[in-house]
């Protein structure tokens, strides 16, 4: 009778136990929220330190990272989500929001971060609702070997002269991702191009891109950049001393200072066409899924990525630039300097659903080009898909 006694009042307390559990405030519970990001090895540090950041600060939260390639990110985010409710949290590009919403994969954010760049708010808004919160800028510049090049060339006759000067067999004048529009872009808006109007429609006219393809090819046919350029090529061949230029973002700059590389940033060289090269500026942040189980706690998380502590800390340790305007009181090294000078030149990224039409028929419209057939025929061709895409998405 005194081991049945005491089974009841074991089983008496545990019953007790596991209701007072299930009676427990919801602020006191543990909660794990899944994070996705593409990462280099550089950041893949830093988010792993701000995780623990932000755990110390929130100790009922836990932050799952998953590393991610770029490539596969959207997709597999896109493909999983509905399966697995994961992840909470996305670390995206602001070109992804306009087609991720309206697959309803995104929730908006119920209050904007202070102290961000308008500029970067606008990337992250669809339709007057902000789905991310900013985390870094992102342009383009050109980068040169201070070993190889006294003064950057502004031209393109100043970029024929620096070719006719270099050993063939030793290096490269200018490299940059051949074949990639976002690498295009600045001399298609040089010559006065645009991607959508101001109501959001398409509205890209042959001439701009006639212009600035000709003068594309006619730097390959030059020898001045090298047929299939592209961007591991771009990167490998100038941190190995290789060439004497590059177009890219600073992204490229980790490899860079881990090969010791005497390098310097300027404005990218104007093409033939009266404009000055405008590249995209790109905003990458923070966005809330919307099948996430816990998006009050996943919005905490996201609110934290904008403080201004954080933002400091992206300044200093991180290639990419902050997305707060008073984090640059600081004193800005003159990689960093020049790349936030071209963001006042800069082309806001479209977030138009219809993007990734837009990338995927002009980088084929560059691969035909680059492979040497015709210009106009080839232009004609990937205009009329993505008319025909545009007229699907405005009848939808």
């Amino acid at each position: 009778m005194k081991a049945l006694s005491s089974l009841l009042v074991l089983a008496v307390c545990l019953g007790m136990s596991v209701g007072l559990s299930a009676c427990a405030p919801a602020s006191s519970r543990r909660v794990s929220l899944t994070l996705w990001l593409d990462t280099n090895d550089r950041e893949m540090r830093f988010f792993k330190r701000l995780a623990h950041q932000i755990e110390d600060e929130y100790p009922r939260l836990r932050l799952k990272l998953r590393f991610v390639s770029f490539n596969d990110l959207k997709p597999r985010f896109q493909g999983q989500v509905g399966e697995t409710r994961e992840p909470d949290i996305l670390y995206m590009m602001n070109d992804w929001v306009g087609e991720l919403v309206e697959q309803n994969l995104l929730r908006p954010l119920t209050e904007a971060p202070e102290g961000v760049m308008s500029q970067a708010i606008q990337g992250m808004t669809y339709q007057n609702k902000l789905y991310g919160a900013p985390f870094v800028l992102q342009t383009l510049g050109l980068i040169y070997n201070r070993e190889l090049v006294t003064t950057p060339p502004e031209n393109t006759a100043e970029l024929v002269a620096l070719n006719q000067k270099k050993h063939p067999k030793d290096q490269y004048t200018l490299l940059y991702d051949q074949r990639n529009f976002y690498y295009h872009a600045p001399w298609f808006h040089a010559c006065g191009g645009h991607v959508f109007d101001a109501r959001g429609r398409l509205d890209i006219t042959p001439e701009p891109l006639v212009q600035s393809l000709s003068w594309a090819r006619s730097l390959q046919n030059e020898g001045i950049v090298p047929n299939g350029s592209s961007y591991s090529v771009m990167v490998n061949l100038f941190s190995a001393g290789q060439s004497a230029l590059m177009a890219s973002g600073p992204w490229s700059l980790g490899m860079l200072e881990d090969n010791q590389l005497n390098y310097g940033v300027a404005p990218l060289p104007k093409n033939q066409c009266e404009g000055t090269p405008r590249p995209f500026i790109g905003v990458k942040g923070f966005g809330l899924n919307r099948m996430s189980e816990h998006p009050a706690e996943a919005e905490q998380v996201i609110a934290y990525m904008t403080r201004r502590a954080v933002q400091e800390q992206v300044l200093s340790q991180l290639d990419n630039l902050p997305v707060r305007s008073d984090v640059y009181t600081q004193q800005l090294k003159p990689a960093q300097k020049a790349f936030y000078e071209q963001l006042r030149h800069g082309v806001p990224m479209p977030n138009h659903p219809l993007m990734k039409y837009v990338w995927q028929e002009m980088n084929w419209l560059l691969g035909q080009v680059f492979d040497g057939q015709p210009i106009r025929p080839r232009l004609e061709e990937a205009l009329d898909r993505l008319q025909r895409q545009a007229r699907d998405h405005e009848a939808a």
